[in-house]
């Protein structure tokens, strides 16, 4: 089960439901955050609500990996209501890229590695022949790069 959480700017529910096909496809179960689609903004909802998400994903121990939908602006708003000892506590792979890099040093910051990596749009986009969306299929397997 892969979690799909918005912390950052609010994204095209087209585009989620794309990425979520794409994760299917790839054998896993996406599941969209209950707050991942809102609009508050131009963010994914308020602050309370992205962190409530994010949180959600982190101790959700059916969630083995967490795909952020896109990046923008906003994810260094949820953090300040995340204490690091979260991110400890609830080791898992936070996916993406753009804004998302506040998500990425907050986990290598608690000792825990992440993937920079596509979101929803370039996963659904550049199909499986895409070099980036292969090596991030093999790294949810479990197989590092060389």
């Amino acid at each position: 089960t892969l979690a799909v959480v918005s912390p950052s700017s609010v994204p095209d529910s087209t585009t989620v439901a794309k990425g979520c096909a794409t994760l299917r496809e790839w054998g896993y179960v996406p599941v969209v955050g209950p707050h991942a689609l809102n609009d508050y903004h131009g963010f994914a909802g308020t602050v309370d609500e992205r962190t409530a998400d994010l949180l959600w994903a982190l101790r959700d121990s059916t969630v083995k990996a967490i795909l952020c939908s896109r990046g923008g602006d906003g994810a260094v708003q949820v953090l300040r209501h995340i204490p690091l000892e979260e991110f400890r506590r609830h080791p898992k792979w936070v996916l993406g890229f753009s804004d998302v890099t506040a998500l990425h040093s907050a986990e290598v910051s608690a000792g825990v590695m992440s993937i920079h990596c596509s979101m929803c749009d370039g996963i659904s986009m550049r199909g499986e022949r895409d070099s980036v969306n292969v090596m991030l299929q093999r790294l949810l397997q479990g197989e590092l790069p060389s």
